[in-house]
């Protein structure tokens, strides 16, 4: 076959290359020859190799360039990476790129692929098996950036006003409520007053169980605010620890 016969000619081409950036642009012509055809993924080598060895010359290449030519595309690297199948190699190769990227100094590039690599490990995470996959994943998602955790907090106080409407029925109460008044829409008010709470804005803002599942239904919507709040926290830490 003529792309079969392309490969092996491509690689032949790469053992008599030094540069790291010729070596690069070799590479990044035979992932595109395995991306248009999957059934050779794994001539000569795999294809994640192949997108590995190309992230190492292409980052290290371009450190070897002049002045207006050492810059790194990341959108480059993540069509690389994109074309291997399996999410849990994607955020493998994404992890090995980011450490190389470190290693090279190109701290602005540092800083905008620790994104990439956040929303590769949240599809890895969609990918477990079993209803943990949805926790995993709601997890990795409210971790990713300060927009994600506003709006999972932002979905989690919505629902938590839900609960806090007025049962139809004396027997369903689950709670006494007393709100500080902040503006007439009464689902409105209720969300500022959980909002304004832990930020000690609503101090009259009370909530009384009346029974042993009011309690326990408290707890735990306690439990994953400081949940969704610590794994914020250990994302962040992450970001600047991990080499």
């Amino acid at each position: 076959m003529l792309e079969k016969q392309l490969i092996q000619a491509t690689y032949s081409q790469l053992q008599n290359q030094t540069l790291d950036t010729n070596k690069s642009q070799l590479y990044f012509t035979i992932i595109q020859i395995k991306k248009d055809n999957r059934f050779l993924e794994n001539e000569s080598q795999t294809l994640y190799k192949d997108v590995k060895c190309f992230i190492l010359s292409y980052i290290h290449g371009s450190k070897q360039e002049d002045f207006g030519y050492d810059v790194i595309e990341t959108k480059k690297i993540n069509f690389a990476i994109k074309t291997v199948l399996s999410h849990s190699a994607r955020y493998k190769l994404a992890v090995f790129c980011l450490s190389e990227l470190k290693s090279c100094f190109y701290d602005d590039k540092v800083d905008e692929f620790k994104s990439d690599v956040n929303w590769y490990r949240l599809r890895m995470s969609i990918d477990r098996n079993g209803i943990s996959k949805y926790w995993h994943g709601l997890l990795q998602f409210s971790g990713l950036n300060f927009w994600t955790i506003s709006l999972t907090l932002i979905a989690s106080i919505s629902l938590c006003v839900l609960f806090l409407r007025d049962a139809i029925h004396p027997f369903f109460e689950l709670y006494e409520f007393k709100f500080e008044s902040f503006v007439k829409n009464d689902f409105a008010n209720k969300f500022l007053n959980i909002l304004a709470k832990p930020l000690g804005l609503a101090e009259n803002f009370i909530i009384k169980p009346l029974n042993v599942y009011g309690l326990l239904i408290l707890i735990f919507i306690k439990i994953l605010y400081l949940i969704f709040i610590v794994n914020f926290l250990l994302e962040r830490v992450k970001d600047y620890t991990k080499v």
